[in-house]
């Protein structure tokens, strides 16, 4: 071999020594900045706990249907209203929010939909009918939620 063939094979041979040098120092370095990162996602989800609570439950609930009835209604039937679901104006949604304050409680309510965010609970209905939220009326009795709405499809 040459002198400047040798020159070269030792300049490849040094090259590729840098090159894994530096792929070392590079995979020693993944983990400290994993380990930030798992830092940072563990402290961002710590404030999200802070804010709007942990472990949510879907709380109970239930829908009733009511109707306004008049004296024609009840004794001469002249109003064509039938007892059934069918024929009612509001319904009452009730919800059951037990170790929750009602301070702590953001109801947003659509034409379709109710959606609940608490630090304990979350909600989220489609409701069975096209509503008038406008309408809406809310009432808080001991971590109990009731709120009446009324129907857009028999105003």
């Amino acid at each position: 071999m040459e002198m400047n063939e040798i020159q070269a094979l030792n300049t490849m041979l040094e090259n590729a020594q840098i090159e894994a040098q530096q792929k070392e120092q590079q995979k020693a370095s993944k983990p400290q900045n994993n380990n930030n990162t798992e830092q940072k996602q563990s402290q961002l989800k710590n404030r999200v706990e802070e804010t709007l609570g942990i472990n949510f439950k879907a709380p109970k609930y239930e829908i009733i249907y009511k109707q306004t009835v008049e004296a024609s209604e009840v004794y001469g039937g002249f109003g064509q209203m039938t007892p059934s679901t069918m024929d009612s104006q509001w319904l009452v949604i009730r919800i059951q929010l037990p170790g929750e304050q009602m301070k702590n409680i953001d109801v947003e309510l659509t034409e379709q939909t109710l959606t609940l965010f608490s630090k304990i609970h979350r909600l989220h209905l489609e409701l069975p009918h096209v509503i008038n939220e406008k309408s809406a009326k809310a009432k808080w009795n001991n971590g109990s939620l009731e709120i009446t709405v009324r129907r857009k499809d028999v105003e």
